[in-house]
């Protein structure tokens, strides 16, 4: 079971105080320490991505070494992917983020090289038709992660997840007097109604916290993405209050409203839950926060069911590299 962490109000006093003039409608370009180029990371990608296009191109000469295990493939097809077509520094209003999932066969615990090959393009192909359909002027892949889905996987095959982040240009309502539902894009209070993400209390923290984020330069990318996912109870301030939302609903099951004010404070606690965690010397790239339900029957400890309404925080951290060869644009989709 994970250590509750116990978070200093003073320090959730700076940031929350440093928060008010960091946000900013669009995402500002900070300054960021320069990153060394790692060149034999650099090679070990461009040299792979080779082999791959040599394979589909059936200009590979096999050589005895054509197997790679299950972590080298899921570290090579996101290293590949973000090295080749993400742009983390694009300066977004709004992030997209949506999920793939792919199944590579296995052999004593070895993923043959054609595999990987197949496994890519239908990564790559995903990545493309969600950008497709994304109505936006302009539009960027930020950054991509890959994971192995364990429920899934067996001896002979394993399941992976690949989830990824769009940046857009489409202005996002600041919608500064309004109170939002706390969760499943229900929208504003009262009432609620269907609205373009971010359009839930939940989303707006998350999209405020990723504003404040430093934009890195432009020759950067992210490898080795981790991701740390936060629930109320893990994250408990010294005066014993739920740093994420979370409350309990007893009776009759609603939506409850979470004011603007309680949405700022929220994205406060977002960055400093996201400081706590972070893994050294990997950078935050990303904050995501969804709503989930928990159903608590009557017990020993709570004589009255309830639901149990909470926040899940995800931080995606990275590290961060320099790119040598120019982004290349997704393939275009019929």
């Amino acid at each position: 079971m994970r250590k509750t962490k116990l978070i200093s109000y003073f320090i959730l006093a700076t940031v929350t105080f440093a928060g008010l003039f960091m946000y900013a409608c669009k995402k500002e370009k900070l300054p960021q320490s320069s990153v060394p180029q790692k060149s034999a990371i650099v090679e070990k990608i461009t040299d792979f991505r080779n082999k791959i296009d040599r394979v589909r191109d059936n200009s590979y000469t096999r050589s005895g070494n054509d197997n790679v295990t299950v972590d080298s493939a899921i570290w090579y097809l996101e290293a590949i992917t973000n090295y080749t077509y993400s742009d983390p520094a694009y300066e977004y209003s709004q992030i997209l983020e949506d999920s793939a999932i792919v199944s590579l066969p296995v052999t004593n615990g070895l993923i043959d090289i054609a595999n990987v090959q197949i496994a890519y393009d239908s990564l790559i192909q995903a990545l493309a038709t969600y950008n497709s359909n994304i109505e936006a002027a302009n539009k960027r892949l930020l950054t991509t992660g890959v994971v192995l889905r364990e429920e899934a996987t067996r001896s002979d095959e394993v399941s992976l997840k690949m989830y990824y982040s769009f940046g857009t240009d489409t202005e996002v309502d600041n919608a500064a007097s309004f109170s939002w539902r706390w969760a499943f894009g229900l929208g504003q209070c009262p009432g609620g109604s269907e609205l373009p993400p971010p359009n839930d209390a939940a989303k707006r923290i998350a999209w405020r916290a990723n504003l404040t984020l430093p934009t890195p330069p432009a020759n950067v990318i992210y490898v080795d993405l981790s991701t740390e996912i936060v629930k109320p109870e893990d994250v408990i301030d010294e005066n014993g209050v739920h740093m994420l939302y979370y409350k309990k609903e007893y009776g009759e099951f609603y939506h409850p409203c979470i004011t603007r004010e309680e949405i700022l404070q929220y994205k406060d606690n977002v960055l400093v839950i996201g400081q706590e965690y972070k893994p050294y010397p990997k950078d935050i790239v990303s904050y995501s926060v969804e709503g989930f339900v928990q159903f608590v029957p009557e017990g020993e400890n709570n004589p009255t069911p309830y639901y149990a309404l909470n926040h899940i925080l995800t931080v995606t951290y990275g590290t961060p590299i320099e790119r040598i060869d120019p982004i290349n644009d997704l393939p275009t989709t019929d």
